[in-house]
């Protein structure tokens, strides 16, 4: 906020005003009365123009803006659920409140901020992370794996090759689903034995590594195609990880001037995330499988 300014200063008496370094346009000063509270708000523009003009109100009190629920927004507001507020209430700003004194200024286009994008960013690799789980989980990961194009899969085969420095190991049941070509393209360059080759290596198998190893659409495609969670359609499940990718990729790589998405289409955005996650979850909670890890579910704060 700007500096605090008495009730009843004339307007002629603001042309000296320091702002402090603050920029005036965006900056807005509280007006307050003889008791310290604040009454209202004046932007800049609010009262530059009026100084010195004998024609226009000349008290500050005749040009502040009066505090109305609906432009007040709690310091302890949650930048998700300020997005949401945001479009349901059609607001280009709120004035922030710390206790019940106003502290701040906040626009939709602060939201993307660099604390804004790694609240945006932390929601999107939680789904991603339990796309993950959920996919290389013993009950689907196999059929998870093979369920995305050879080319895919290839592109996996060598990301692993790059991470592991070897050929990976897979598991013994999925040696009839696989193609001689893609046998070849495992094992070329490095002998093993047949016994090496498919079975699991370590304590997690090579087939988790492999999925681990693929990009956030395979995982989409491995979702819809195992139909993994359900009341979802193909358009449904696809579409929203390809946004939910270029939302991530935005928040990661910063550095540009355009917004991430618009005012009304973030606010859709965040909901269908709420929603995803929460069937993620419920798909890993009720896998019938034993040795899937329960999850520990907490409340998010973003």
């Amino acid at each position: 906020m700007g500096p605090d300014i008495p009730s009843g200063t004339s307007l002629d008496d603001l042309e000296g005003t320091s702002c402090h370094g603050l920029d005036p346009f965006n900056n807005p000063a509280r007006i307050v009365d003889s008791r310290g509270n604040t009454i209202g708000v004046a932007w800049f523009d609010d009262y530059y123009f009026e100084a010195g003009d004998e024609s226009r109100p000349y008290l500050i009190d005749d040009v502040m803006r009066d505090l109305e629920p609906n432009c007040l927004l709690s310091s302890s507001t949650t930048i998700l659920d300020a997005v949401e507020l945001f479009t349901a209430k059609d607001r280009i700003f709120f004035y922030v409140i710390d206790i019940n004194k106003i502290v701040g200024v906040v626009c939709y286009e602060d939201l993307f901020k660099p604390i804004g994008r790694i609240a945006f960013l932390s929601l999107a690799l939680e789904i991603e992370d339990l796309a993950l789980r959920l996919c290389q989980s013993p009950k689907f990961r196999e059929g998870c794996w093979l369920s995305i194009s050879n080319n895919r899969k290839q592109m996996s085969l060598g990301f692993f090759e790059k991470r592991y420095h070897r050929k990976p190991r897979i598991g013994e049941e999925m040696r009839d689903a696989i193609s001689n070509t893609e046998i070849r393209d495992l094992t070329e360059g490095h002998p093993v034995t047949s016994a090496e080759l498919f079975s699991d290596y370590g304590s997690q198998s090579d087939v988790m590594r492999l999925i681990a190893c693929t990009q956030l659409k395979d995982k989409a495609t491995m979702i819809w195609k195992k139909k993994l969670i359900t009341g979802r359609s193909k358009t449904d499940v696809l579409g929203f990880f390809d946004e939910l990718r270029n939302v991530r990729d935005s928040c990661a790589h910063p550095g540009h001037d355009a917004l991430i998405l618009a005012q009304d289409r973030l606010a859709d955005f965040v909901s269908s995330a709420m929603r995803m996650r929460k069937s993620l979850e419920e798909a890993l909670q009720n896998s019938p499988d034993e040795s899937v890890e329960k999850l520990q579910i907490s409340p998010k704060r973003y």
